[in-house]
């Protein structure tokens, strides 16, 4: 029997794209590998304490996974003794609340046998997407651990990069992905930003959570309005320059906004907001999906005309829809340049650092390019819907790939 090692880095809860990304993933796992048993290895809960997320059980349970094991940070947090205790964020629980030397030594052991154990059933490890924003311990070890202890192959399922400036860091990126078999991206600018690395093992892929499908049950107060626009924030964005935006986009345009927070955190970001901003109670609706499940969550941008997105997935779940969108991200962070090149949408691309140092320029630049949108909406649809079959086929490339290797 087929045994796949799956390495989570981030984790299932608290961000719905996080979690687009364990369901379609695994899911895609078990396509085109109906007969393998799947063994997963969730980052350690006290790594992500500061999130403050559930935690995903329930999750696994409905993605009916055969086996939980030990994640490769756990073995790391034995290595380098107590100096490495204040390197690692999450090891620091460890180290403030029990006998770290102790509680390290049994994570690490429980680590090491739980994969020595299994060491022979395995047939393959992957590493699920996320963005390769740094050196950081946890992306590290996910790539180099599973595949030393197993001597078997590691895919690295699309991810996309940040552009990392110290030279130590990129030369331990270029450690961590070369000792993959191969590494599908999400997109051309990751892909040629990881060749620059000196990485060559580099396939260009999309997102799978672009492969999520939509619940269409969806109750919230009042009716959407298809003619409406979404916002997504992110809680990192000055409320001041969101609390304008929103105003200018109801005033010259007259449009109705959901806000659809896809992250925890956004959800009271965005009720801080309207709280403070009561005459946006008329026009604008916030959307609570604390509770939802990330298909939920996606058929919620079926109901909206276009979306404005501070974070990547729901620009993902919308473009899946066939709805134009407007990103606002960092120039640095090719994840979001990644999907809007597929779908030839860069100009809909809003420099984050410009908007807050030029807010009343950036303002009006959104404002022009909903009016644009709207102007074209058929034409600009019909673009975007002609593309999905080829970014579908993009995102499924790691299922077929696995399937083609184990043959």
């Amino acid at each position: 029997m087929t045994l796949v090692n799956i390495i989570g880095i981030l984790p299932p809860v608290g961000n719905k794209g996080d979690e687009a990304i364990y369901i379609t993933s695994i899911n895609l796992i078990k396509k085109y590998l109906n007969q393998a048993n799947l063994a997963i290895a969730l980052p350690p809960r006290w790594y992500y304490d500061k999130t403050n997320a559930p935690y995903a059980q329930e999750i696994l349970e409905k993605l009916d996974i055969d086996k939980v094991i030990p994640h490769p940070l756990e073995l790391l947090s034995f290595v380098g003794g107590k100096k490495s205790m204040y390197a690692f964020k999450g090891i620091r629980f460890l180290y403030y609340h029990s006998p770290h030397e102790l509680a390290s030594l049994v994570l690490s052991l429980k680590a090491v046998t739980s994969i020595m154990r299994e060491k022979e059933k395995v047939c393959v490890n992957v590493t699920l997407s996320f963005p390769f924003e740094s050196a950081n311990i946890l992306y590290v070890s996910s790539f180099i651990i599973p595949k030393r202890l197993t001597h078997k192959p590691l895919i690295a399922f699309p991810i996309s990069a940040v552009f990392i400036k110290n030279n130590t860091e990129k030369d331990l990126v270029r450690i961590a992905l070369s000792s993959a078999d191969v590494v599908f991206t999400r997109g051309p600018y990751t892909t040629r930003y990881f060749k620059k690395l000196g990485v060559s093992n580099v396939v260009t892929g999309f997102d799978p959570a672009f492969l999520l499908e939509s619940h269409e049950d969806i109750n919230i107060k009042g009716d959407m309005d298809k003619t409406s626009i979404g916002i997504t924030p992110h809680s990192s964005f000055p409320p001041i320059i969101l609390s304008a935006l929103i105003s200018q986009i109801t005033e010259k345009l007259e449009s109705r906004i959901y806000i659809i927070p896809t992250d925890v955190r956004d959800f009271n970001y965005a009720r801080a907001i309207l709280d403070h901003n009561r005459q946006f109670n008329k026009f604008c609706k916030l959307v609570d999906t604390r509770r939802m499940s990330a298909q939920r969550v996606k058929a919620m941008f079926s109901k909206i005309q276009l979306l404005i997105s501070f974070r990547v997935h729901p620009i993902i779940f919308a473009l899946s829809l066939g709805k134009p969108v407007i990103a606002v991200a960092s120039m640095y962070n090719l994840k979001f340049l990644d999907v809007l090149s597929q779908f030839g949408l860069e100009k809909n691309f809003i420099d984050r650092e410009a908007f807050i140092l030029k807010p009343v320029e950036s303002i009006n630049k959104v404002i022009s390019i909903i009016s644009e949108i709207l102007d074209y909406y058929p034409l600009i649809e019909k673009n975007i819907m002609r593309r999905i079959p080829n970014i579908r086929f993009k995102a499924e490339l790691p299922g077929l790939y696995l399937k083609a290797y184990l043959e």
